[in-house]
């Protein structure tokens, strides 16, 4: 099932005792656009405002209720690392080969990892390479966090073509499948889905996201209405549009 990033962002949390707060953010890997963490912000009842968990902690996602169910406690939760504290460990930890056959000290709480994934080769953003499958990087942070990522401005060959409004996500593997393009910055504007997979380059410094593709192309692209849910026959008027293989294939 695709969801909405931004309407899971307005979702709240329940633990195995009681409320713990609400989503705040997710953070994903660039590399594969797979999301790794859930911000969470427990308010004032707790020590921490905001805190980590990954989606292993999840144990259902309810749309009646616009609730995220956690198996953790409060007191699990306290025990999870704080927003800014859990990227340069994960990289670390993933570097040194127990990433995906250990559970990090700092996620001891019951919170599992992530599963493992495949990296790109080395790619170039603003002039800085960031390492692929050649080598890691203990120490080169690529999570990144969808709210930020859904300000950015999206440049084709030929120029800007609009600003990234949405990320939808693949609830079953928490992929992030497409990005909602608004083609101008002030409404009404037309929308259109960009499959995460034809992004070319991801560049936090600039706060813009690169696409080989040219800008009458994009805006040509079959419309998306947030209203209406995307199906199987959206995504291949989409993909039969652009010319492009399609996910499932």
């Amino acid at each position: 099932m695709l969801r909405s990033l931004n309407d899971l962002r307005q979702y709240g949390v329940a633990g195995v005792d009681g409320d713990l707060g609400w989503v705040h953010d997710f953070l994903f890997d660039e590399r594969d656009w797979v999301i790794r963490y859930l911000v969470i912000d427990t308010g004032p009842r707790l020590l921490r405002q905001r805190v980590l968990i990954t989606w292993g902690s999840v144990a259902q996602s309810d749309p009646g209720q616009r609730l995220l169910r956690l198996n953790l406690t409060r007191r699990q939760l306290r025990a999870c690392p704080g927003a800014d504290a859990a990227a340069p460990s994960w990289h670390r930890e993933m570097a040194m080969g127990n990433y995906c056959t250990a559970i990090p000290s700092w996620l001891a709480a019951g919170v599992l990892a992530p599963p493992p994934f495949s990296l790109p080769e080395t790619r170039f953003c603003a002039g800085r390479a960031t390492t692929g499958a050649a080598g890691i990087d203990p120490e080169v942070n690529t999570l990144r966090s969808v709210m930020a990522t859904t300000r950015y401005a999206v440049e084709a060959l030929d120029g800007r073509v609009g600003y990234v409004r949405d990320l939808i996500g693949q609830e079953e593997t928490w992929k992030i499948r497409h990005l909602v393009i608004a083609m101008r910055s002030w409404l009404p504007a037309k929308r259109v889905l960009l499959p995460s997979r034809w992004v070319q380059r991801l560049c936090p410094e600039t706060a813009e996201i690169l696409v080989a593709r040219e800008r009458d192309e994009i805006k040509k692209a079959p419309e998306y209405r947030p209203s209406t849910p995307i199906n199987r026959a959206y995504e291949v008027r989409l993909y039969d549009y652009c010319g492009r293989p399609s996910c499932w294939q």
